[in-house]
């Protein structure tokens, strides 16, 4: 690996890393991510990092798409949870990926 892109890799992650106490705290941390992006991470958005969302629910992508339209060309969602009938679990819908 380069040294340049370990050492922003190393970078990113610990930026991520730092920022994720306050998330764990009010629960899930891509939710908050998502929802309450920090000064940080909206800077990486703006320079064309995209974030992988993984098992978020439908819901929770719907409300995002309606809202922050501005943000999702920098997000991607895999296995996204479905909302369950009566009396049936979730499952993650199959991406084939």
């Amino acid at each position: 690996m380069h040294t340049k892109t370990f050492t922003a890799t190393c970078i990113v992650a610990s930026l991520l890393w730092s920022g994720l106490g306050w998330a764990s705290q009010s629960g899930d941390w891509q939710l908050a991510m998502l929802k309450e992006p920090s000064p940080a991470q909206l800077k990486m958005e703006q320079r064309g990092r995209v974030f992988i969302y993984d098992q978020m629910h439908d819901a929770d992508v719907e409300l995002v798409m309606n809202t922050q339209f501005d943000r999702i060309e920098r997000m991607m969602f895999v296995r996204t949870q479905k909302a369950a009938d009566k009396g049936e679990s979730e499952a993650a819908a199959d991406d084939d990926c």
